[in-house]
């Protein structure tokens, strides 16, 4: 989500902030609403998993 803002000085309120964005759009990635209560750690390991199947 950073997409080169690694470098960039951010506060601590502007980095929440694209975390809370970065998870709205894995979320509507995975089709997963809030409705569903799924933890964030839930989430990631999705994710890691998808990473890794298309890396294979």
């Amino acid at each position: 989500m950073m997409f080169g803002l690694e470098m960039a000085s951010l506060r601590e309120r502007q980095e929440a902030e694209l975390e809370v964005a970065e998870m709205k759009m894995l979320r509507f990635s995975l089709g997963v609403t809030r409705m569903d209560r799924i933890g964030n750690e839930g989430h990631y390991t999705e994710v890691l998993e998808i990473k890794s199947e298309r890396l294979d």
